[in-house]
């Protein structure tokens, strides 16, 4: 169901989360990624930083970054988890993750609370990166993890 491509910069920001604990926030140009979502305020975090664990951490930085295969079907990346375990059973945005050569993009992003099922998708455009700034974006937080 992709729609059109829209290409933006990736960063990462450090936010708070409503209960006062830090997250890596993904940030397109200059706006959070839920608001571009439709979502009026962040209701789930992103695994990067966030979790005491550092492999939690890693491994998503490495599926990101196009280093491992991702433990999700379909090529699937989680964007946003539940605060409070990251469990993709108690939902998670998700998009397929998509090496085009010198871009990559994030389509079908959806709500998903199964690994092999999408429970709705979100109707978003696709989001494509300029895969060299893209990874250099990941490199820079490749080690910051929870604070």
């Amino acid at each position: 169901m992709s729609h059109q491509r829209i290409r933006k910069r990736l960063y990462f920001k450090w936010s708070e989360f409503g209960n006062g604990k830090k997250f890596l926030e993904i940030v397109l140009d200059k706006e959070p990624l839920y608001v571009y979502l439709g979502f009026k305020y962040p209701a789930y975090v992103t695994l990067f930083g966030y979790f005491p664990v550092a492999e939690t951490h890693t491994l998503a930085y490495e599926e990101y970054a196009l280093k491992r295969q991702t433990a999700l079907p379909d090529n699937r990346i989680q964007l946003y988890v539940c605060d409070q375990c990251g469990d993709i059973y108690c939902t998670s945005i998700t998009a397929e993750l998509i090496d085009r050569g010198d871009e990559v993009a994030w389509a079908d992003i959806a709500k998903q609370n199964e690994p092999g099922h999408l429970s709705e998708l979100i109707g978003v455009d696709d989001i494509v990166f300029e895969k060299e700034q893209y990874l250099a974006e990941l490199s820079r937080i490749k080690n910051m993890h929870a604070r």
